[in-house]
């Protein structure tokens, strides 16, 4: 916290100066040179991938550029999953101008609401999360998020040890997230039944079908019956969250469960490549103040996405 309040004060010093320096020699801190977009990163990689992908779309709807400031002690976990970032950092001029409090912001009605900024004449700041796909519609999302080749190596090697050797095998991926959503309270985990019915469904509708289980907590699927034991599951315990994200882009269809890890899997996966993508109806749980008005379903998932209530929560 210490180290935090540091990080504050010594932005907000330089600004002080900044302003002097602006009023007693105006040449010497020229403005920026363009109109910029202006993010900051919060949070993991799903989250990540929300916020560049939609700023990205807004600096293209304003035609402006656009640049991102890490927020502290975050990871840059894009530098981690793609081998060249088209993303820029923001110059340290601008960086002085979001920390002081000098550019005009614009905040998201809610984190997962489309609510495009209404054009401006100078650099913008938006955020916060930024979690609607309609935001980016007019980007190609595939050119900007490249996996690694390695991950995309280890992740292909594990679908190759799980499949037999057959052709025109079609393979669905599962996202559990468990680890830090139990106790959160704003999503909902889906019930056994969820897991059960999207599974026959790919069962019934796709003729060979193999299923590969990627979860923050597979100890927790391998005791569940719906995978035990299962040749048409494979349960993956990859040494990476990497190649376990890789693997999910990897597969023809996705079943999701609940965060914005397995929304993006989904997304740069089975999504783009016209494959058939099933989640939890009831992800989001509406009576929680971290939702309330600021959920719109239609702006977070695609249109072609299938939203699935399992049977005992019907009424």
């Amino acid at each position: 916290m210490r180290r935090r309040y540091l990080h504050v004060v010594f932005f907000l010093a330089v600004g002080a100066a900044l302003n002097h320096l602006v009023i007693i020699f105006p040449r010497l801190v020229a403005p920026a040179p363009e109109r910029e977009i202006v993010v900051r990163l919060r949070a993991r990689l799903g989250n990540h991938l929300f916020q560049l992908a939609s700023a990205t779309g807004i600096a293209v709807h304003h035609n402006a550029s656009m640049c991102y400031i890490m927020s502290y002690r975050t990871s840059n976990y894009l530098q981690d999953l793609v081998p060249k970032t088209p993303f820029r950092a923001c110059s340290v001029h601008t960086k002085l101008l979001y920390y002081t409090s000098r550019l005009y912001t614009h905040e998201e009605r809610g984190h997962c609401i489309f609510d495009m900024p209404r054009p401006h004449a100078s650099t913008l700041s938006v955020g916060q999360y930024l979690q609607s796909y309609k935001y980016f519609q007019n980007v190609d999302i595939a050119s900007l998020y490249v996996l690694r080749p390695e991950y995309v190596l280890v992740a292909k090697n594990t679908m190759q040890l799980a499949l037999p050797a057959q052709d025109n095998i079609e393979t669905v991926g599962i996202h559990i997230r468990r680890t830090d959503q139990i106790t959160a309270g704003f999503l909902n985990m889906p019930p056994p039944e969820y897991f059960s019915q999207t599974i026959q469904h790919f069962r019934r509708t796709i003729p060979r079908v193999h299923f590969f289980v990627v979860s923050d907590d597979i100890e927790w699927c391998m005791q569940q019956d719906v995978f035990h034991q299962k040749a048409y599951i494979s349960l993956v315990q990859n040494s990476s969250v990497m190649a376990d994200f890789a693997l999910l882009v990897l597969c023809n269809h996705m079943i999701i469960t609940v965060g914005t890890f397995g929304w993006w899997g989904a997304f740069l996966g089975p999504h783009l490549h016209g494959g058939e993508v099933l989640y939890y109806q009831s992800e989001f749980n509406m009576n929680h103040e971290t939702n309330n008005n600021t959920v719109i379903h239609r702006d977070y998932y695609p249109p072609s996405w299938k939203a699935v209530a399992p049977v005992s929560s019907l009424p």
